[in-house]
């Protein structure tokens, strides 16, 4: 669920789209996903659907994907806090969290 792989500190982003593209490419890197491109569709349409912009500078972008080999959580810090959202009333974002997990579902008995 969570590894150093999937941590990254100053990172030089500008906006959202590359968040959760860097995002991605780290839970990629650290073998949590099968098929980056599959998951980071479902993740920008939920974003599409609702802000993930949590408040208190904290932004957390999700998705439920069969995708998802082990269930995540990767996180970064930008070098500069961004604008998550088109409205600028928003407070900028500077710690933002990807959670993932998988659509497949285990039955326990």
């Amino acid at each position: 669920m969570f590894s150093k792989k999937a941590i990254a500190i100053d990172v030089a982003i500008s906006n959202k789209n590359d968040a959760i593209d860097y995002l991605i490419d780290l839970a990629y890197r650290a073998g949590y996903l099968s098929n980056s491109e599959i998951f980071k569709a479902i993740v920008l349409e939920r974003e599409a659907s609702i802000s993930t912009n949590v408040g208190l500078g904290v932004a957390i972008p999700h998705g439920k994907s069969q995708s998802v080999s082990d269930a995540f959580i990767a996180m970064i810090r930008p070098v500069n806090p961004i604008q998550w959202d088109d409205d600028s009333k928003d407070e900028a974002v500077g710690l933002i969290f990807l959670i993932g997990v998988s659509k497949i579902v285990i039955h326990y008995i």
